[in-house]
Protein backbone atom coordinates (compact mmCIF):
# COMPACT_ATOMS: atom_id res chain seq x y z
CA UNK A 1 0.00 0.00 0.00
CA UNK A 2 1.03 3.83 -0.44
CA UNK A 3 -0.13 6.72 1.92
CA UNK A 4 -0.09 10.09 0.58
CA UNK A 5 0.90 12.67 1.66
CA UNK A 6 3.67 11.99 4.17
CA UNK A 7 4.45 13.62 5.76
CA UNK A 8 1.29 14.78 6.53
CA UNK A 9 -0.76 17.41 8.65
CA UNK A 10 -4.69 16.25 7.94
CA UNK A 11 -5.75 14.23 5.62
CA UNK A 12 -3.97 11.53 4.56
CA UNK A 13 -5.09 9.08 1.32
CA UNK A 14 -4.52 5.35 1.08
CA UNK A 15 -3.99 3.60 -1.82
CA UNK A 16 -5.61 0.48 -1.71
CA UNK A 17 -5.42 -0.77 -5.36
CA UNK A 18 -3.10 -3.59 -4.46
CA UNK A 19 -5.89 -5.66 -2.50
CA UNK A 20 -8.16 -7.57 -4.21
CA UNK A 21 -11.85 -6.34 -5.81
CA UNK A 22 -14.57 -7.97 -3.19
CA UNK A 23 -11.67 -7.73 -0.07
CA UNK A 24 -13.01 -6.12 3.42
CA UNK A 25 -10.05 -4.53 4.22
CA UNK A 26 -9.23 -3.21 7.65
CA UNK A 27 -7.08 0.02 8.27
CA UNK A 28 -5.91 0.84 11.42
CA UNK A 29 -3.95 3.93 12.87
CA UNK A 30 -1.68 3.10 15.98
CA UNK A 31 0.38 4.95 17.72
CA UNK A 32 3.98 4.85 17.97
CA UNK A 33 3.73 2.50 21.11
CA UNK A 34 1.34 0.03 19.44
CA UNK A 35 -2.06 1.30 20.88
CA UNK A 36 -5.11 1.52 18.27
CA UNK A 37 -6.37 4.88 18.12
CA UNK A 38 -8.24 4.42 14.86
CA UNK A 39 -10.17 1.45 13.08
CA UNK A 40 -12.05 1.27 9.70
CA UNK A 41 -13.43 -1.20 7.40
CA UNK A 42 -13.99 -0.42 3.89
CA UNK A 43 -15.89 -2.99 1.55
CA UNK A 44 -13.31 -2.47 -1.87
CA UNK A 45 -16.38 -4.01 -3.19
CA UNK A 46 -15.06 -2.56 -6.98
CA UNK A 47 -12.41 -1.46 -9.11
CA UNK A 48 -12.99 1.86 -8.99
CA UNK A 49 -12.69 2.44 -5.47
CA UNK A 50 -8.99 2.75 -5.29
CA UNK A 51 -8.25 5.56 -2.71
CA UNK A 52 -9.44 5.89 0.79
CA UNK A 53 -9.10 9.10 3.00
CA UNK A 54 -8.37 9.32 6.38
CA UNK A 55 -8.02 12.30 8.38
CA UNK A 56 -5.70 12.67 11.07
CA UNK A 57 -5.70 16.17 11.80
CA UNK A 58 -6.77 15.83 15.47
CA UNK A 59 -3.86 14.02 15.90
CA UNK A 60 -0.90 15.41 17.85
CA UNK A 61 2.69 15.59 16.09
CA UNK A 62 4.25 12.65 16.07
CA UNK A 63 4.56 8.84 14.13
CA UNK A 64 1.86 6.55 13.43
CA UNK A 65 1.24 3.17 11.80
CA UNK A 66 -1.02 2.55 9.31
CA UNK A 67 -2.17 -0.94 9.09
CA UNK A 68 -4.22 -2.58 6.70
CA UNK A 69 -5.35 -6.62 6.78
CA UNK A 70 -7.76 -8.53 5.11
CA UNK A 71 -9.38 -11.47 6.31
CA UNK A 72 -6.87 -14.19 4.84
CA UNK A 73 -4.31 -12.36 7.53
CA UNK A 74 -2.24 -11.02 4.87
CA UNK A 75 -1.55 -7.33 6.36
CA UNK A 76 0.92 -4.24 5.33
CA UNK A 77 2.12 -1.48 7.96
CA UNK A 78 3.33 1.92 6.43
CA UNK A 79 4.72 4.28 9.32
CA UNK A 80 3.52 8.20 8.67
CA UNK A 81 5.02 11.44 9.89
CA UNK A 82 2.30 13.88 11.65
CA UNK A 83 3.78 17.19 11.27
Amino acid sequence: ISIYPNPTNGVTNIDISAFQPNEIITIEVLSELGERLEILQVNHSSSSQQVVEMNIQNYATGIYYFKCSVPNGNSSIVKVLKS
